[in-house]
This record gives structure tokens, C-alpha cells and sequence, in this order.
């Protein structure tokens, strides 16, 4: 095999893409800790500010959301938002927030959202644990130093509270339009203990939380406390994280990148909808038509199981030219979609299907096929939160049910097995096709 066949080309910022793998395993408490800087303190909002910040909320989404009715009736809304206000004199600030988080949920739209726009401790009580998903159950992926023995292990109760139960219950407080979704929301919902007192599964006034783990299957019970901290002992915490036996090749990486995959396999993972600053997407399409030429390629896979969205259009000079090689030399194409496969990204998983009659594997997308988007901004007056909305509704497949996310061909889900030895089972699964 040529040379030029086996380069692979690393587009993009290395930094960002850590962040994307964090966020697939359900790790964003270290992402999150890198924000704290000195300590500060308590911080202090009135009732009078909490109610400026309701209603600019309220008024702005009423006013700017394309279609803020579609999934829950004016009302309900009105009735949700005075329930808020005169539960006002009551509330922290961070239960203040999931109040709102809340009310934004029952727009039922993933794209619009609130959140905060710099260190949440100040507000909010950190919980020193990180979960991630898989076909096997949620596994502790990040604990204390202090609690490294329990890493992988499977958390099965929160307080008591059986985790299917504080998932479910979780969904009234993460905008979204399908589970899926909610899954690469969770781990970075649960470890604050507001939400969780929030939700009913944490008492009121308490200082910790208990999970119930077990190594696997089948093992006994155990029981793990983890205390909530400040800002200040979150940004002093010594924090662990469950270290695989090995690191898959196409493991997220870069913007945009190629690489040979034996023989006769090429593989592209696209990582956010957007240009790389060190080589144009038309350049990348290039090389890659490049690869082509040069190689014995029968098979094409297109990883975009990390990608959460961006500009659609961007890649349409690759999908130009795999069209065009495809037409003159016959290619299988594959693209890999699963949980954080979201918005743009998922135009384009359709658009390279229906260009290319590519067989999507893995798993269902977080997105929604058809659903609103093109999101704009605006923040509150008050507490440091921005509010996204949407602005569009975009119809990618008509008569495509509401809400239901693009499903896989060919569906793949990990195991934890999978995540500790280094394997990428959606990877494998397309190698072992004939």
C-alpha cells in the first residue's frame, strides 16, 4: 500500500476534542473543575433579582422561540411559571436554578436551553463522582483519589433512589427531545447536589450522598458516600479517572481526520460541524480523494458519534467527492452515529446516506430528525445564565415522528467490557462485514 494511503491528516484543536471525550463518558466534572479559580463567596441574589431574571426568561423565550408551544400549552407554561414566582422567598440560588432549568425542559426542544456562563460553584454544590452509560449499566468513570478502588464499578441507587428511577426522573430538568439525549446529559446533571435534592432524590438538608455500587452483575452491594464540596474544595479535590487498558486508534481525535484501516478499509472521523483552521475542509476533501485514488479502498467508514453539530454545509465538498469515487469505483460507506451525534450532524449522517446509501451503525442519535434549531442567545440580568432558543424548525425526512431520534442500521452499543480493553465495537462490527 502506498505511502501516501496510510498518512492520516489531524485537523483541529487537540484540547476541544478531550473535552468531547469527556462529555461521551459522562466525565464533564473535570471540564467543570478547570473553571473554578480563586474561591469566592457565597453568592448572594434577591428575590426581587431572582423574579427580574423569571420573567426576562419568560417574556424573551414567549417573544423569540419560533414555536415555544408546540410541546407544552400556554397554561401549562403560565401555571409553571407563577408556581416559580411564589415559590421565589423560598429558594437558593441553585435551587433557583433547576426551577428554571426546569421550566425550559417543558418546551421540549434540545436546543433551547439555560445554563451557566462561568463557574456554576458559586451557585451550586459539587458532587465528586462521573458516570457514563453502557449496554451493561452507568459505571463510575471519576471518583476522589481517595475512592479509586471503586472506578468501573456499576452504580446501581442514588440514596436509595434506583438509578432507572433518577434518570427518569432527571428528564424534567435536561431540555431534550428523546433519551438519548438525556444519557450524555446525565452524568453532568446528577453530580450536583441541588439536582438531586431537586428531583426528590436527596434529602433537603444534607451534606453528602450515598450510591449503592457493585463490581458487576451479580456481586454484592456496596455502599460509597461522597461528600458535596464548595468551590473551594472542588478546585482542591484530588480527582481519579478509570484508566482503560488500552486507547482505541479512532478514538475522538482533531476536527477532521483519515486513516487506513487495514487493506481495504479508509476511515474519516468528523468531529464538529465546522472548518479546521489548519486545513479547509475542500483541502481535506482533496487529500482524501487523494487516499482514494491511491488505495485498493473497498470500504469507507464516517465517524460522527462525537458530533454535536455546527454548520451542515461545511462538509459537502468531501460528500462531493466520495460521491464522485463512488460512482467511478464502487465503495461501501458506513457512518457511525450514537448519543452525541446531535444537530448538523445529524443532517448530515441523512445527506450521506441518501448520497451515498451509507449503512449507519452504532447507536441512536441525541438529536431528532426532524426538529427546531438554528439557535440564538440571550442572557439573564441577574445570575450569570444564558438562555439558548431556537429560531428554525428543520424537516430532514417528512412524516418522520417528532422527537424520535435517526436510529442505526446496524445497531452497536458497548460494553463496558468494550471501554475497558480498548475496543471499538462499532468499528469492529463494520471490519467484520464482508
Amino acid at each position: 500500500m502506498p505511502r501516501k494511503v496510510a498518512a492520516r491528516y489531524n485537523g483541529g484543536d487537540e484540547g476541544e476534542m478531550q473535552m468531547k471525550r469527556l462529555r461521551r463518558l459522562g466525565c464533564a466534572l473535570l471540564a467543570l473543575m478547570m473553571l473554578c479559580g480563586s474561591a469566592l463567596a457565597e453568592a448572594d441574589i434577591t428575590a426581587a433579582q431572582m423574579r427580574g431574571d423569571l420573567a426576562e426568561l419568560c417574556n424573551s423565550l414567549e417573544r423569540k422561540h419560533i414555536n415555544l408551544f408546540a410541546h407544552v400549552s400556554q397554561a401549562d407554561w403560565a401555571a409553571e411559571r407563577q408556581r416559580i414566582d411564589d415559590e421565589i422567598p423560598e429558594l437558593t440560588p441553585g435551587g433557583f436554578y433547576y426551577e428554571l432549568r426546569h421550566l425550559v425542559a417543558l418546551v421540549g426542544d434540545a436546543h433551547t436551553s439555560v445554563a451557566f456562563t462561568f463557574n456554576p460553584y458559586r451557585y451550586l454544590t459539587a458532587l465528586p463522582f462521573a458516570v457514563a452509560h453502557f449496554s451493561d449499566g452507568w459505571r463510575l468513570l471519576m471518583l476522589e483519589e481517595r475512592n479509586r478502588n471503586y472506578l468501573g464499578y456499576e452504580l446501581t441507587a442514588i440514596d436509595g433512589v434506583p438509578i432507572e428511577d433518577v434518570f427518569e426522573r432527571s428528564k424534567g430538568i435536561i431540555s431534550h427531545e428523546n433519551d438519548e439525549w438525556v444519557r450524555t446529559q446525565f452524568s453532568n446533571t446528577i453530580n450536583f447536589l441541588e439536582a438531586l435534592q431537586h428531583l426528590g432524590v436527596t434529602a433537603e438538608h444534607a451534606d453528602s450522598v450515598t450510591l449503592t455500587v457493585r463490581a458487576d452483575a451479580g456481586s454484592p452491594e456496596e455502599q460509597l458516600i461522597i461528600p458535596a464540596m464548595d468551590d473551594q474544595a472542588i478546585h482542591a479535590a484530588s480527582i481519579a479517572s478509570f484508566q482503560p487498558e488500552a486507547v482505541p486508534q479512532t478514538a475522538a481525535s482533531g476536527i477532521y481526520r483519515s486513516m487506513a484501516l487495514g487493506d481495504d478499509c479508509l476511515f474519516i472521523q468528523y468531529n464538529s460541524c465546522q472548518e479546521s483552521a489548519d486545513m479547509p475542509m475542500r483541502a481535506f476533501a482533496d487529500a482524501v480523494g487523494g487516499f482514494l485514488a491511491d488505495g485498493t479502498y473497498a470500504r469507507l467508514i464516517v465517524d460522527l458519534r462525537y458530533n454535536s453539530g455546527g454548520d451542515s454545509s461545511v462538509l459537502w465538498p468531501l460528500t462531493d467527492v466520495l460521491a464522485e469515487y463512488q460512482r467511478a469505483n464502487g465503495l461501501a460507506v458506513y457512518v457511525l452515529i450514537g448519543p452525541d451525534t446531535f444537530s448538523s450532524a445529524i443532517i448530515n449522517a441523512i445527506e450521506l446516506r441518501d448520497a451515498l446509501g451509507a449503512t449507519l451503525v452504532g447507536e441512536a442519535t441525541g438529536g431528532s430528525v426532524n426538529a427546531y434549531g438554528e439557535i440564538l442567545s440571550f442572557p439573564l440580568p441577574h445570575m450569570p445564565l444564558s438562555v439558548s432558543y431556537s429560531t428554525k424548525y428543520f424537516e430532514m425526512v417528512p412524516g418522520y415522528p417528532e422527537g424520535e431520534p435517526l436510529y442505526p442500521d446496524v445497531a452497536v452499543e458497548p460494553a463496558f467490557d468494550d471501554y475497558r480493553a480498548g475496543r471499538d465495537a462499532a468499528v469492529e462490527a463494520v471490519l467484520a462485514r464482508d
